[in-house]
């Protein structure tokens, strides 16, 4: 048997009763036992197409003898039954489960990677699961979901940016810059770029973010909310980069610093 770290979310019909609806579907797997849950939380729509409703997140621990891959399956087959279609990215849906950790396990295939690679800087996926499962170790990042929450809601001062080339690290910061003009370049003299709010002096040590840019998939560093995206993309890595800032200081998204890009 192993544990395995399940987010739930929905904002299309009556989300509320999809949620605990689909809690008893995957109770009922073959193999599968739902162990604990969280409450219901409601949040607001971050990416995607503008003018989403609100929607309802939780989070789940199942106790499976089922391997990953097939665990998966089923939560998609769940999916389906409750009418998800997947046709525009992070748009309205009746009902998404993912995946998040599955004990201690990393894992990289084409339809699966653990730890999800977008959990760590989500705080709809991070509020929930800390409630059942704080203690939880990232085993990329090496550091429990508790402390990844904590960093992420309140540690000042930067976004990191690792790993590539030069070139591609000051690709993105340039990007994000213009993106969110609050933020501002400031280059640490290592192999890493920071940007850093504009009444920031310095960075504190522990940045609210980073941003990893990888050849291949699986780098992390540890300690900090990530998002590890492919060093040589561009347009799909900016839309994730932009969605995490966008997150990760959700005050950016509502000055007026923003204002002519509604």
């Amino acid at each position: 048997m192993v544990h395995s770290l399940l987010a739930l979310g929905s904002n299309l019909g009556d989300s509320q009763a999809t949620v605990e609806n689909a809690l008893t579907a995957i109770d009922d797997l073959p193999h599968t036992s739902l162990v604990r849950r969280s409450e219901l939380h409601a949040t607001s729509a971050v990416g995607g197409p503008t003018g989403q409703p609100m929607f309802v997140n939780a989070a789940a621990v199942v106790e499976t003898t089922l391997e990953p891959a097939a665990l998966l399956a089923a939560l998609h087959g769940i999916e389906q039954q409750f009418g998800r279609e997947r046709m525009v990215r992070w748009a309205s849906r009746t009902l998404d489960i993912d995946l998040l950790l599955v004990d201690q396990q990393q894992l990289v295939s084409e339809t699966l990677v653990l730890p999800h690679p977008r959990m760590s800087f989500r705080p709809f996926v991070l509020q929930p699961a800390v409630e059942i499962a704080g203690d939880w170790v990232h085993p990329g990042l090496q550091t429990t979901l508790s402390d990844l929450l904590t960093t992420l809601i309140t540690a000042d001062g930067g976004l990191s940016i690792y790993g590539g080339s030069s070139d591609a690290r000051q690709y993105h910061a340039e990007q994000i810059a213009k993106e969110f003009s609050a933020m501002r370049i400031q280059n640490d003299g290592r192999d890493a770029l920071r940007l850093v709010l504009g009444e920031s002096r310095e960075p504190l040590p522990t940045p609210r973010l980073a941003i990893e840019l990888v050849v291949r998939r699986g780098a992390t560093r540890p300690g900090v909310p990530t998002l590890s995206v492919m060093a040589d993309a561009r347009s799909e890595v900016l839309f994730d980069t932009i969605a995490a800032v966008e997150l990760a200081w959700p005050e950016l998204c509502r000055s007026e610093v923003r204002a002519d890009r509604a």
